[in-house]
């Protein structure tokens, strides 16, 4: 019964050693991520700020967009009114200048393409629909 007792305390003896030898090379790999858990935490840190200060930045932009796109489509609609108009004052004057023959394709194009008149007006529709949609947008994202 000696020799089984023998058996156990060496078999015992030699889980206790690996448990040292492991636990050794665990303190060893927990010194090593130390350092580099300190710095993924002020990395994180740094990132939540910077997380913080873009939301900041994007809410005070996100509005300034909204107008910036309102302006844009008037812009836009004052061009072609101006377009418009340059070219109604060059019809009044006389054709607008142009060449004999060319008045004639014109009209052929009116006819073949439509009512011009009709034309801008489904045009100026659909340009109020987007400027109104944009005006109900600026005022949703400004409640």
């Amino acid at each position: 019964m000696s020799e089984m007792e023998e058996g156990y305390r060496l078999e015992m003896a030699e889980h206790i050693k690996r448990e040292q030898e492991l636990r050794a090379k665990l303190g060893i790999i927990n010194e090593k991520m130390k350092e580099p858990e300190e710095k993924l935490a002020k990395a994180r840190m740094i990132l939540l700020k910077a997380k913080e200060v873009y939301e900041k930045y994007l809410e005070e932009l996100t509005p300034l967009r909204s107008d910036r796109t309102l302006i844009e489509g008037e812009l836009q609609m004052i061009e072609e009114a101006k377009s418009k108009l340059r070219q109604e004052a060059l019809y009044a004057r006389g054709g607008g200048g142009m060449r004999p023959g060319t008045t004639a394709f014109v009209e052929q194009m009116n006819q073949i393409a439509g009512d011009p008149a009709e034309a801008q007006m489904k045009k100026e529709v659909r340009a109020a629909d987007a400027a109104a949609a944009l005006e109900a947008l600026k005022k949703k994202m400004g409640q």
